[in-house]
């Protein structure tokens, strides 16, 4: 099945109307035009996180707009996205970009919550960035800032997990074990050290 086809189900799956699932289509499009592996990792990473999610006793749904979290890399010059060898600190920090554009796109759009994943989904990483968090137009109550967290992470372990795939797949494409993969993962997320054995026992990380 192709990727689009895995959204749609899986929208249909969670109870994403159809007419945000157009909307998602909409965001997304730009980036499937710009550059199409980011497109489809974005797609694999929401199916991903919907998953984390589910596994987690966790509604799916929010879970799924992480298909959105990369919408800003429309905005990042080809030069960088496309840079195998050689990515340096100033593309580094050239690619960092993409969360606030991501956010801006999305918010925007009025969607807000998928624009505070935009902006929040590296925060968990060694180097996390933004640095400052952008404000949404109103205020937060705690379990909203409660809920983009948790769902933040959730895209996270999700992003890491597909973008170290697809890493491999430039080394000859042989594939990675497991357990290296395993290992790669808790070195990048080792607060969820737990919760990533669990997933990988499952089935659910591969």
């Amino acid at each position: 099945m192709e990727l689009e086809e895995r959204l749609e189900q899986r929208c249909a799956e969670v109870g994403i109307a159809p007419n945000h699932l157009e909307n998602v289509k909409n965001f997304l499009a730009p980036l499937r035009t710009y550059h199409l592996e980011t497109y489809e990792h974005s797609i694999r990473v929401g199916l991903k996180a919907s998953q984390i999610a589910e596994y987690m006793h966790l509604n799916p749904k929010p879970a799924l707009y992480g298909v959105l979290h990369d919408v800003g890399k429309s905005k990042i010059p080809l030069s960088v996205l496309d840079k195998k060898v050689g990515f340096n600190s100033q593309d580094m920090e050239v690619m960092k970009n993409h969360t606030l554009e991501g956010f801006n796109i999305l918010l925007a759009g009025r969607y807000m919550f998928s624009a505070a994943l935009a902006v929040s989904h590296h925060r968990f990483q060694p180097n996390c960035y933004p640095l400052i968090l952008p404000g949404l137009p109103f205020p937060l109550n705690d379990k909203t800032r409660g809920a983009i967290t948790l769902y933040s992470r959730i895209v996270s372990i999700a992003d890491h997990n597909d973008a170290l795939r697809r890493k491999n797949d430039r080394f000859g494409g042989k594939d990675m074990s497991l357990e290296e993969g395993k290992r790669i993962m808790i070195s990048l997320n080792k607060d969820q050290e737990r919760l990533i054995e669990e997933l990988y026992r499952a089935g659910v990380l591969t």
